[in-house]
């Protein structure tokens, strides 16, 4: 069991730092590391270069953090599925007979 948390564990931390800084170059987003989030009047007057933003509406950072955030998410959902069955090989046996694990799993698939 200590081996599979600790794989899964160096997996994850590994796939979120590569994407983390290399988020820009895999999906092809321009910004950079003092562009805000959401821009304000203050943001918008100091940087009059920057047409694309628009007062309060998210900028290419947020999608950029976005995308890291939803990679850890879905490995945390795929991550319930493999921590179902920890000796055998077939994770999927007898997944449809557990209700409050398909539940969990449907909820947060949802949110």
């Amino acid at each position: 069991m200590r081996r599979n948390i600790v794989g899964q564990a160096i997996f994850q931390i590994t796939v979120l730092l590569v994407l983390m800084y290399k988020v820009r170059d895999l999906f092809d987003l321009s910004y950079e590391d003092s562009d805000p989030f959401y821009p304000n009047e203050e943001d918008m007057l100091s940087n009059p270069e920057r047409t694309e933003w628009k007062l309060f509406e998210p900028t290419v950072k947020l999608e950029a953090y976005t995308i890291v955030f939803q990679t850890f998410v879905f490995m945390q959902i795929f991550n319930m599925i493999n921590s179902r069955k920890l000796s055998e090989y077939n994770v999927f046996a007898g997944l449809f007979e557990n209700w409050a694990f398909l539940l969990i799993f449907i909820g947060t698939l949802i949110v």
